[in-house]
């Protein structure tokens, strides 16, 4: 029990340290005209996937260069895009995004501008995206904890927190997914060019044929399908592709509960003569 609860005390301390030093980073760097944006869209493949973190800058025309990645405001819209410049004129900037074939159709001036891309870090906008699903979740569990014998609450508690992050995952589907972004004739069939938008790695391949290829976060392919379904329609299939290294990744979060029973234990269990069991 002594050792529960001071490996508890340390695990605690841990992480409100850790959340302690990130809200005053994030307090540090918006207090510098910093912002930060998460991915939403394929249209930067491997340079930010969807689920990617951007922390960006306060920057000018001036200061920016071809090749930047910058976030703005198309002028007269008040969507958010974040893709490269390709261009510099005495016009102003000219975008695109990577995975698209042709440029943005609109010419960017410092009104525009929101910042230049400083940091990009991969898969954590998907974690600040769920958060206060994730917190909603853990509230339930803990308020619904109170009501369970004590001796059950521990367990209640840990198998909770993982159904939460099971919920998570269902709403949010940040583990795979596949994106179609164009489609051209072919021989016998269509080349369908898609992009990976989940965190995983996969292997899309043609649901009537034999192409396949596989794909990380962001990766890009082209993929032909040389037949349709009886509905005419032409359609990719998605499995995962994992390495062993993933699978031991994947392996260790999905017993993180266990593990965690094991290292810092559970309440003991008094039986009906009050010994403890």
């Amino acid at each position: 029990m002594q050792r529960r609860n001071a490996v508890t005390v340390v695990l605690t301390g841990a992480a409100v340290a850790a959340l302690l030093v990130l809200v005053a980073s994030a307090l540090v760097w918006r207090l510098e005209g910093g912002r930060w944006y998460d991915v939403r869209t394929a249209s930067m493949g491997r340079a930010a996937p969807v689920g990617t973190l951007l922390l960006t800058r306060p920057t000018s025309v001036a200061k920016v260069q071809v090749g930047d990645l910058v976030t703005f405001h198309p002028p007269g819209s008040a969507e958010t895009y974040s893709h490269r410049v390709v261009a510099k004129t005495a016009t102003g900037l000219h975008t695109r995004g990577d995975v698209n074939p042709v440029a943005d159709a609109w010419t960017l001036h410092d009104k525009d501008l929101i910042g230049v891309v400083a940091h990009r870090v991969p898969g954590l906008g998907w974690l600040l995206r769920g958060v206060p699903l994730l917190l909603l979740c853990l509230g339930v569990v803990w308020l619904a904890s109170a009501f369970v014998n004590q001796s059950l609450r521990d367990s209640v508690r840990v198998v909770g927190a993982a159904m939460s992050l099971a919920v998570l995952g269902l709403v949010l589907r940040p583990w795979v997914g596949l994106q179609r972004i164009g489609t051209s004739a072919a021989h016998e069939g269509v080349n369908i060019r898609a992009v990976s938008t989940g965190v995983l790695p996969i292997r899309a391949h043609a649901v009537h044929g034999t192409d396949s290829a596989r794909m990380m976060s962001g990766d890009v392919a082209n993929i032909h399908v040389p037949h349709t379904d009886p509905h005419g329609a032409y359609s990719l299939g998605v499995g995962l592709s994992l390495s062993f290294w993933w699978w031991v990744a994947v392996g260790a979060v999905m017993l993180a509960p266990l593990l965690w029973c094991l290292v810092v234990g559970l309440d003991p269990v008094e039986d009906v003569d009050g010994e403890v069991a």
